[in-house]
């Protein structure tokens, strides 16, 4: 069954802020905040000018999905960039500035919910699904497998 773009979104959107942004979400960052670190450190920085904060831009976050072998049937390569554009926060200026393409820790932590959610994981389990994300994908990028 093909759901409309825009149901599919809604959807998004409302279990987003439901479940993505819960206590059991943030209590699974706060256990595995080192080894998102880690996984941050080094798929980011490449693209940053000297003397700016590090940040991640939108290739080194399709690297990260592509190199952890994150995508799936329901995952694929279009929804990595909706992930990191729903992870993003709003920027009110986009013409004469480029943060809106710049992700930080913050941000990317709440790309790893937002992707874990468009793996597939229900969203009533959705802290159980982040974890076992991170345990499966990510972990062994922070230990360099």
């Amino acid at each position: 069954m093909v759901v409309p773009a825009w149901r599919w979104a809604a959807a998004l959107l409302t279990a987003r802020t439901a479940r993505i942004l819960s206590l059991a979400v943030d209590d699974v960052m706060k256990k595995y905040h080192g080894t998102l670190q880690e996984v941050y450190r080094r798929f980011s920085g490449r693209v940053t000018p000297p003397g700016v904060a590090k940040f991640m831009s939108f290739g080194e976050f399709q690297e990260l999905w592509e190199s952890s072998h994150s995508l799936t049937p329901e995952f694929t390569q279009r929804r990595v960039g909706f992930a990191f554009r729903v992870a993003m926060m709003t920027q009110s200026e986009e013409m004469l500035k480029t943060r809106f393409q710049e992700m930080n820790f913050v941000e990317f932590q709440h790309a790893v919910g937002v992707a874990a959610f468009l793996r597939g994981q229900s969203a009533r389990g959705l802290a159980d699904g982040v974890e076992g994300f991170i345990r499966e994908k990510l972990v062994p990028i922070a230990r360099g497998r």
